[in-house]
């Protein structure tokens, strides 16, 4: 799911974000591996102007995550680039004390990444969707936006997604707008 919404240069969030409204560079996403709830992150840095609307494209690409199945197309894509990313896992040193510390971290079977590749070749578009159902939640997403205040907040006010607060640098609190 993540390769499809926003892991790829091909995913949906790049295309629309980048290719569609030229609001961007690049626009990607990616879930932190952990053995409960983890993040989701989706980051873009867009031109201002345009951060009310990258923000609202992004909760769209994500709610349309829930809506039907990814395409074949996309799932292929997807799973070829999980598998192909495989041998990069064993590249150095280090690389390979961080896949094998994996596997304890997670709790895995030694032979995981033998069988990955044909683990991936199993997972359908209707699996996607319903573990997407089950894990994604756009209406949770919490929205952090750096930039010039006067510009973006009125931007983010309409979109109507909740209170609006302001952090300092050690993320402490310092205005809450009460806007919803």
């Amino acid at each position: 799911m993540n390769q499809i919404l926003g892991g790829l240069f091909s995913s949906r969030i790049n295309l629309n974000l980048r290719e569609r409204h030229g609001f961007t560079y690049g626009a990607y996403s990616s879930v932190d591996e952990n053995r409960g709830v983890a993040p989701l992150w989706v980051s873009a840095s867009v031109r201002t102007d345009a951060t009310g609307a990258s923000i609202r494209e992004i909760l769209a690409e994500a709610r349309a995550m829930l809506e039907r199945e990814v395409s074949a197309e996309e799932l292929e894509l997807a799973k070829e680039s999980i598998a192909r990313s495989l041998p990069a896992l064993f590249q150095t040193s280090g690389n390979v004390i961080s896949t094998i510390g994996n596997l304890f971290v997670f709790d895995l079977p030694p032979e995981y990444y033998e069988g990955l590749p044909a683990r991936l070749a199993a997972v359908s578009a209707r699996e996607v969707l319903e573990s997407t159902r089950r894990h994604l939640t756009p209406d949770r997403m919490i929205v952090v936006a750096v930039g010039d205040r006067r510009e973006i907040e009125p931007q983010i006010a309409r979109l109507g997604l909740g209170p609006i607060a302001h952090r300092n640098a050690d993320g402490e609190v310092v205005e809450e707008v009460a806007r919803s």
